[in-house]
């Protein structure tokens, strides 16, 4: 028998004599008392949670409508905002486009030695 083993029985046996024993013990029964207590106090303190979870849900519920009414208010200029930003960027590159072809073509034309290295850098 390892001596692992041996403490492993010798903690079960005091175990057993003290829960056997422990019925008389005073400091059995006041570990019992405050066992009880604590379970008392979780179980009253889940009761409270159960109790007020349907005034939570629809708290949380009102919660949820009230930020999606000012989502709603805060967003309202987005499409707006976004068509305006659109049409400005359409309007930008009908401006710039001749004079971006006309660098295009320039930097193509100009030195053909130079069309592996610049066209990388045009394109993309």
């Amino acid at each position: 028998m390892t001596v692992r083993h041996k403490s492993a029985q010798v903690a079960g046996v005091m175990l057993g004599i003290f829960f056997l024993a422990g019925c008389e013990n005073p400091t059995h029964q006041a570990a019992v008392a405050r066992r009880q207590d604590n379970l008392n106090a979780t179980l009253s303190m889940l009761a409270a949670i159960e109790a007020n979870r349907p005034q939570q849900l629809d708290a949380t519920s009102r919660m949820i409508a009230e930020r999606h009414q000012q989502d709603v208010a805060n967003n309202q200029h987005l499409p707006a905002a976004l068509e305006q930003a659109l049409r400005e960027e359409f309007e930008r590159f009908d401006r710039e486009s001749p004079q971006s072809q006309r660098e295009i073509q320039r930097q193509i034309e100009g030195n053909t030695d130079n069309i592996e290295q610049t066209l990388p850098h045009v394109l993309y």
